[in-house]
């Protein structure tokens, strides 16, 4: 799919978000990352950019089919994956150990899975922007608590027993001017509401994105994101402030762009992509040891950058990965698919066996084909999605 029609379907499809943008110069004390030009390629092989590769699928059968895959967390030699209707527990083979699905209007059911995360005692909150509640699961399906929600929350981040953020976006009402909000999950009660809503975004300015929250190095640094802008903040209670704001070759979108006034998304796009060939982020974020790794768009297409903490810009910047690690130089499209990083110098992307064994049929040898087939574990066409595991 094209970048342009898959921002146009985001627009049209997405529920959520406060994306409003902030001036570069906003966050006084934020350090300041650059994408620099030398370091943005097409392209990088899968050898030259990561130490090593490898796959997981997904297991696969007519009970267990999944939606398109909304999160991955891969922890305590478990791989965690919601779609729309269900959270399921993988081992790091890709057998099925456990899910939950509990769709419907009962009095233990969501009617969908927004976001989850996986408590210290291996319980499950739910969170379901449909109907504004948060639930919590046994992997049994059992459910032991709800909390009812006052705000369109659509992400969260569990920090510890008593703490939780949510992410509300731009979806202002009597009961919300704010973008984030921390609760105590344990009793439901606010805790603290940071980052006040622009009441000119909130009526066009709506967009998802699969990540919003990533952990920092320290168990305690939490960082929050958004797309359309370009500063990585700091979460905190208190006062949730700029860490870092990326300067991203010189094309960021200029903050005046955003007081004109749209109808509504629809309009917001097409202005955007008449103006010119603007950068905006940003879609996946995290820390590393000795570098941030960034994604962000460019010209409509997705972009993953790593960034230098010593030199404070890129060392390398691609908007396509050539797998010849294992699949003979399959084209991984990054614009395309989900990133979703990891704590353990892992980025995980969800991959189409289908597509991949078209790129196999089409170019390779029948010897290579059977290769590729062994790689993926391939079944049908039907197959759940193989995860692509790359590590930095």
């Amino acid at each position: 799919m094209k970048s342009f029609d898959k921002l146009c379907l985001l627009a049209m499809f997405c529920i959520i978000t406060g994306c409003g943008p902030q001036k570069a110069n906003e966050g006084e004390n934020a350090t300041i990352l650059s994408v620099v030009p030398e370091s943005m390629k097409n392209e990088v092989k899968i050898s030259e950019a990561f130490s090593s590769a490898k796959y997981i699928s997904l297991e696969t059968s007519q009970e267990l089919l999944l939606d398109n895959i909304q999160k991955i967390d891969h922890k305590d030699r478990f791989i965690y994956v919601s779609d729309r209707f269900a959270v399921y527990k993988f081992d790091e083979d890709g057998s099925l150990l456990s899910k939950i699905k509990k769709v419907g209007p009962g009095p233990d059911e969501y009617l969908s899975v927004s976001d989850f995360e996986v408590s210290e005692d291996g319980s499950v909150w739910i969170l379901s922007r449909s109907n504004q509640t948060l639930y919590n699961y046994t992997w049994e399906g059992e459910m032991t608590g709800n909390i009812k929600l006052n705000c369109w929350a659509a992400k969260m981040l569990l920090v510890s027993p008593e703490e939780m953020w949510l992410y509300i976006g731009n979806e202002m009402n009597e009961n919300n001017q704010h973008q984030l909000k921390m609760i105590n999950p344990q009793t439901g009660s606010l805790i603290s509401s940071q980052l006040e809503i622009d009441e000119k975004q909130a009526k066009y300015l709506h967009i998802n994105s699969e990540n919003h929250f990533s952990r920092g190095l320290n168990s305690r640094d939490m960082y929050f994101f958004k797309v359309f802008d370009d500063n990585v903040y700091r979460l905190s209670q208190d006062s949730t402030v700029p860490a870092l704001t990326v300067n991203i070759n010189n094309k960021n979108i200029p903050p005046s762009f955003f007081e004109n006034e749209y109808e509504d998304v629809m309009d917001f796009f097409q202005s955007l992509f008449n103006e010119g060939n603007y950068a905006y982020g940003t879609t996946a974020f995290t820390e590393y040891k000795n570098m941030y790794l960034y994604s962000y768009f460019y010209d409509r297409e997705k972009r993953l950058s790593f960034i230098s903490k010593e030199k404070k810009e890129s060392v390398t910047d691609f908007k396509t990965i050539i797998e010849d690690a294992n699949l003979f130089g399959y084209p991984v499209y990054l614009t395309e698919l989900s990133l979703f990083f990891q704590k353990n110098n892992e980025i995980i992307i969800p991959l189409t066996p289908s597509d991949i064994l078209q790129y196999a049929e089409t170019n390779l040898s029948p010897e290579d084909l059977n290769k590729v087939k062994q790689v993926i574990r391939y079944t049908s066409d039907d197959q759940n999605p193989v995860l692509l595991l790359l590590y930095i």
